[in-house]
């Protein structure tokens, strides 16, 4: 297979499953940090199979056939999640189960030794879901989520999990002097010997030393790349905004009407507040409301809460008190 080939992943009804799921996920919680178990429970949902129990000593994902592992990777909201297709990223680790010797003066030698001691956590891996997969052969696959911190953006593709050729690759040495408090650091940059391409920075030593990957982004006409947007997405010429079954119930029980045209002219007409803490929020239903692109701005200025969610509800405290 060639390096950097993207995957199929989703059908039609599990992409949109996802894109429902996302939606629903983000809208509870409220602005909190978005964790690789809050995607692993939305990829699972969608694919119908069971949430694994989280190890760093196995993949995220393993069912019959499959060794997934997922990576993710947070961008900030000043750029689409799409200009980053067809880009290389680096992500912050690949694998901690390495070690990198302060005393080796070889550069190459040293990234012989790290693919080495990689393989073997690969092969180990293949071993669990082979075992797992009553000794059928495994497909063992890498999973990419770029997403921004805002949780309105999502790109996600999958590729075949490789490691490094070291015939088709050369290393270098990157020494950082000691400045001030902080100390003299050497990291071991890793090419590829035909484009110039990093593609490793290991970091670190000792137990210490972890893999940080560069990984191409799959172009934005790539049929095997996944976009979502789970906030703030266009249907119809609205915004579709999903709220909580309860803050749902109280928009209602203030407006009477839920139309597009009541709750835009309510955002456009209420008085703005500041920001507050979100408040905690535990039923998992969730109701999708439409609003105009203009009340749309106007909810994310006047009443700039850490979600769709939390907007909606400092609109409501604004409403109520009027």
């Amino acid at each position: 297979m060639p390096k950097h080939q993207s995957l199929a992943v989703f059908d039609s009804s599990e992409f949109h499953s996802v894109r429902e799921l996302l939606a629903a996920k983000v809208a509870y919680m409220m602005g909190r940090k978005f964790e690789e178990g809050d995607w692993a429970e939305v990829y699972c949902a969608a694919k119908n199979i069971r949430i694994p129990d989280w190890s760093n000593l196995h993949v995220d994902i393993e069912v019959p056939g499959l060794a997934l592992e997922q990576k993710m990777l947070k961008k900030e909201d000043s750029r689409s999640v799409r200009e980053y297709a067809g880009t290389w990223l680096m992500h912050p680790s690949l694998t901690r189960q390495v070690s990198l010797s302060e005393r080796d003066t070889d550069p190459n030698r040293a990234m012989r030794k790290v693919v080495s001691e990689y393989q073997r956590v690969l092969d180990s891996r293949r071993a669990r879901a082979e075992a797992k997969s009553g000794g059928r052969p495994v497909e063992m696959r890498s999973g990419w989520l770029v997403y921004q911190s805002s949780l309105r953006e999502f790109l996600y593709f999958e590729e075949e999990t490789c490691n490094l050729d070291p015939n088709e690759h050369y290393a270098a040495w990157a020494e950082r002097n000691r400045s001030g408090s902080r100390r003299g650091s050497r990291n071991l940059w890793v090419y590829n010997r035909r484009t110039g391409q990093k593609v490793w920075s290991v970091t670190g030593a000792g137990s210490g030393t972890k893999i940080q990957p560069y990984f191409l982004v799959p172009p934005a006409d790539d049929p095997n790349v996944y976009f979502f947007r789970a906030q703030g997405e266009i249907e119809d010429g609205l915004i579709k905004v999903w709220l909580t079954l309860s803050t749902y119930q109280s928009l209602e029980g203030v407006l009477r009407s839920l139309s597009p045209e009541a709750i835009s002219q309510a955002i456009l007409e209420a008085k703005a507040v500041d920001v507050e803490s979100p408040a905690d929020v535990r039923s998992s239903a969730v109701r999708v409301v439409k609003i105009t692109q203009e009340a749309y701005e106007r909810l994310r200025t006047a009443f700039a809460g850490a979600s769709d969610e939390h907007s909606f509800q400092l609109l409501l405290r604004s409403l109520i008190v009027d």
